[in-house]
């Protein structure tokens, strides 16, 4: 599919491919049409060795049954045939999905420079805890939430377009899987392999990144103890809306065991009108992941943070006026050696006498 205008396609029904919409590598999704015109997207696994031709085969027909078992939910593209041939690159045929993702959403309207209103982005994280209570309760699992992966057209529903990530529990990930948006993925899971961490809480962790973005328009990032910018930190508390913060914050935990467990307890939440309060079980002492500045200096590496041997964890470091370090002096020497002299003179007295 290196050029795949008006390239003809025969499976059980006949198709041609018209155009190429994106190319990531490892597979390609080009659009066309089916027998009867009808638009059509045709999602390709790539290889270039032929031991590579197994593994893409898997990951192609594991894509198809994601497709398969959540169709029902109208959240993802509908499957419309499995090409899986002796010959060429195995294909997966769908619904194309026309509109912009949720990306282009927050970041190409003027209105939503600094993020969506509350209650927009909330309704939109609700529609796909929708996709995500039906995979959990199939045995799957999303990860990933790049707002570059759900699409959205007109008043249509939110719809997941992209499962490059998604997992079956259980089931070890190829290689190729890791190419990832690792910011809005868990952290324990972001270089998994074997398939055998099969907290749901993950899931979670990538919505609350997810919503965070919508609201703040400023993109998380992949640091474990401080994913918020500065910017986004501060927009998140300007909001006069404090059960918006602690939801983000709980969704947000670098533990999985300290986040929302389960997709139906989030639920609840996703409303201005129902958002949680410190008085809640499980939100009195949550506190939203501060931002470390060092991250936003333009030399971090002269940060002492940064160099410290305690922790790699982002450590706070207080401006104040002259320190000791301004001054050139190691205080604790500057002690030490007047003790020393206060005692040489003490023992000299002491021998004169």
């Amino acid at each position: 599919m290196s050029d795949p205008v008006s390239l003809k396609i025969r499976g059980e029904g006949e198709y041609e491919v018209k155009g190429l919409l994106w190319d990531q590598g490892f597979y390609q999704i080009a659009h066309g049409v089916d027998g009867e015109g009808n638009p059509v997207a045709f999602r390709a696994a790539l290889y270039e060795e032929d031991e590579e031709r197994e593994p893409r085969r898997r990951e192609l027909v594991r894509q198809w049954e994601f497709l398969k078992d959540l169709g029902e939910t109208g959240r993802v593209p509908r499957p419309v045939e499995k090409v899986i041939a002796e010959e060429g690159e195995p294909m997966v045929v769908m619904e194309l999905v026309e509109g912009e993702s949720l990306y282009d959403v927050v970041t190409g309207r003027r209105d939503c420079r600094e993020g969506m209103e509350p209650t927009q982005a909330l309704s939109l994280v609700a529609e796909i805890l929708e996709v995500v209570t039906a995979a959990h309760e199939k045995g799957w699992l999303i990860r990933d939430f790049d707002p570059r992966r759900f699409w959205v057209d007109g008043d249509g529903p939110v719809r997941l377009v992209s499962t490059s990530r998604v997992v079956r529990r259980g089931m070890p990930l190829e290689a190729f899987q890791l190419e990832t948006s690792r910011a809005y993925v868990a952290p324990e899971v972001r270089d998994e392999m074997t398939g055998t961490m099969q907290r749901r809480s993950a899931d979670l962790y990538g919505l609350g990144a997810l919503l965070s973005f919508l609201v703040t328009g400023e993109e998380p990032r992949d640091r474990v103890e401080s994913p918020l910018s500065f910017q986004a930190f501060e927009r998140l508390q300007a909001w006069e809306l404090p059960g918006q913060e602690l939801l983000i914050a709980r969704l947000l935990q670098p533990l999985a065991k300290k986040r929302l467990g389960r997709a139906e307890r989030l639920k609840p939440f996703l409303s201005v009108e129902s958002l949680p309060t410190r008085e809640m079980k499980g939100f009195e002492m949550t506190m939203l992941p501060a931002p470390w500045l060092g991250l936003e200096m333009e030399n971090p590496e002269e940060n002492r943070g940064l160099r410290s041997q305690l922790s790699e964890g982002p450590l706070v470091s207080v401006e104040g006026g002259q320190d000791d370090e301004q001054w050139g002096l190691n205080w604790p020497l500057v002690v030490f050696a007047v003790v020393v002299v206060v005692l040489a003179l003490f023992f000299a007295l002491l021998s004169g006498g």
